[in-house]
């Protein structure tokens, strides 16, 4: 699984992971509130502070169309290789399946085409692929926290473990025919960052009314 640093959000690479629209957010799709994510300046590494990233003093902040969930919805964990991705919370579910089987060819068939290869090249690492598997056997709860839409990407605040555990990822998944697939498009993207940090304690957001 990718590693990312809990105050700094890093590339991820998360062969576990996986997003994007929910039950309940796909129903109310026409309620999405702006949500104002701000953070620290040193509690996030950006490259440069451009639209739609505002800087404000000494914070940074970023306005998306989305929801947050709270308490949140806890996602299954068991499920069958025959299961599909015709949803976020499904594809998330068979992916965290595929990971804790050590199942690689369900693992790549999670991602977007582009980055498959990249994903491949991964597991054929010994010590990547036995880390990966080591580290989502620690994953016993996954509960979806939010969603936010940027650059025609969804975005998903997953916590694990009702918060205990070093990071809680930003996962960006995109809709594929009638797939939800993972991608790393967003690596590093100044956005995601900040959606990081805040999402891992280190900012905080405001819906506007």
């Amino acid at each position: 699984m990718f590693s990312a640093q809990k105050k700094r959000s890093n590339r991820l690479f998360l062969l576990a992971f996986v997003f994007v629209f929910v039950p309940g957010l796909c129903a109310a799709a026409d309620q999405l509130s702006a949500i104002t994510f701000s953070a620290k300046k040193s509690d996030v590494q950006l490259s440069s502070v451009q639209k739609p990233v505002r800087a404000k003093g000494e914070y940074v902040e970023v306005t998306l169309q989305g929801r947050l969930i709270n308490p949140g919805i806890d996602l299954p964990l068991k499920v069958k290789d025959t299961a599909d991705r015709s949803t976020p919370e499904k594809a998330l579910s068979l992916d965290h399946h595929a990971n804790v089987s050590d199942n690689a060819a369900l693992i790549v068939a999670g991602w977007m085409p582009d980055d498959r290869p990249e994903i491949q090249k991964m597991l054929a690492d010994p010590k990547v692929r036995s880390a990966n598997k080591n580290a989502v056997a620690q994953i016993h709860k996954m509960t979806l926290k939010g969603m936010v839409e940027y650059k025609g990407y969804s975005l998903l605040l997953v916590s694990y473990n009702d918060g205990v555990g070093p990071i809680h990822p930003v996962i960006t998944m995109k809709k594929a025919g009638k797939e939800w697939l993972l991608t790393n498009a967003l690596s590093g993207d100044d956005v995601v960052n900040i959606l990081m940090s805040v999402h891992n304690g280190y900012g905080q957001t405001k819906i506007a009314k």
